[in-house]
């Protein structure tokens, strides 16, 4: 049941990550292009659109950094790996996986503390806490540490199947 009910979480999350990816994404290539006709066809440009855009592009790249992890597609060096017997990969997968779930760790960590500490700052255009921005880190983070515990997860199942 516990099992479950966390499968369906990852699931859901999963799903919202997806969404807010997709909308940030076409509402950063929105006002973008906004702002491109704005000044070309009337010499005027908005002052808030490059902050919003460079802001909800990372949001996206961070979140989207999740999605890269769940389906295993994060660089690697896939020459010598394929050559490595299935027991080996196994070890090199778990070590891997736990390596970058430390860094994804220490990552949340300070995302926190530089949110927490620009907590009473504003940016300059949009005059929005910078604390939002800086908000993407640990968000970012939290979610990609959800996929490598799954990925770890993969590969002990798939380990213990073979034997």
């Amino acid at each position: 049941m516990f099992i479950k009910v966390i499968k369906g979480f990852f699931s859901k999350l999963e799903e919202i990550t997806v969404f807010l990816s997709i909308i940030f994404f076409i509402f950063s290539s929105f006002i973008i292009v906004l702002q491109v006709l704005a000044r070309y066809l009337f010499s005027f440009s908005f002052v808030w659109v490059e902050e919003l855009s460079r802001y909800l592009i990372i949001y996206m790249a961070l979140m989207g950094s999740s999605i890269v992890l769940k389906k295993d597609q994060h660089p690697r060096v896939e020459l010598i790996y394929d050559f490595l017997p299935e027991g080996i990969k196994y070890w090199v997968n778990y070590l891997f996986y736990t390596l970058i779930l430390v860094f994804l760790g220490i990552l949340t960590w300070q995302g926190i503390e530089s949110t927490l500490f620009t907590w009473n700052d504003y940016t300059p255009a949009l005059q929005i806490r910078l604390a939002i921005p800086y908000l993407a880190i640990p968000i970012g983070g939290f979610l990609m540490i959800c996929q490598c515990i799954v990925l770890i997860k993969k590969n002990i199942v798939k380990h213990g199947q073979r034997e």
